[in-house]
């Protein structure tokens, strides 16, 4: 029989470009992520998920908010010239940005 595989809910946070918080609140209310489980680490728990589960879910089921706000049809704001006021590679959103340094506390404590 094949040993179950897990990655890490920051992992998983990481792939969808979402936050531990919500990672944790869908693992939490129980309905995601079912054999989802804490493991004992030298700096704290972490969160594991079954690799099968994990490829299964998308943004739309992870986060149905986030998908809804990531595929509205905005209109992006340029300059005079057409230019892109905010480069589309700038990511300024608050849930982005909290994300980004979710995974660098994570890096900076496992090392």
């Amino acid at each position: 029989m094949k040993k179950e595989e897990y990655i890490t809910a920051s992992a998983l946070a990481e792939e969808h470009s979402v936050t531990m918080s919500t990672v944790r609140r869908r693992i939490q209310e129980g309905v995601l992520f079912k054999g989802a489980k804490k493991e004992k680490m030298s700096f704290g728990e972490v969160w594991k998920i079954p690799r099968s589960e994990a490829e299964a879910i998308t943004l739309k089921e992870l986060s149905p908010k986030l998908f809804q706000a990531r595929n509205k049809g905005k209109i992006e704001p340029t300059h005079n010239d057409g230019t892109e006021l905010i480069p589309k590679s700038i990511d300024s959103s608050l849930e982005a940005r909290v994300a980004a340094i979710e995974q660098l506390l994570i890096k900076h404590l496992a090392q």
